[in-house]
């Protein structure tokens, strides 16, 4: 099937610039490299995340009944 779909494409494709080629036009069908260095995103470095006001420790007996117990 992939096959199939390529050589559709490469008579679209062949198609297309027979018909360009009337009008004088040149169609390059050859491809660009492949670019071997990828832009990369910097990130600034971010500062550390303060603990939130109101968590209650480990051993604090209303933190243990407030989570969530999934069956």
């Amino acid at each position: 099937m992939q096959f199939l779909i390529e050589v559709m494409a490469a008579i679209v494709v062949w198609a297309a610039a027979l018909a360009f080629s009337q009008f004088g036009v040149e169609v390059d069908l050859t491809r660009p490299p492949a670019a071997e260095d990828r832009p990369t995103v910097q990130r600034s470095p971010q500062a550390a995340a303060a603990p939130a006001a109101g968590v209650a420790a480990d051993d604090c007996p209303d933190a243990k009944k407030a989570t969530v117990h999934r069956i």
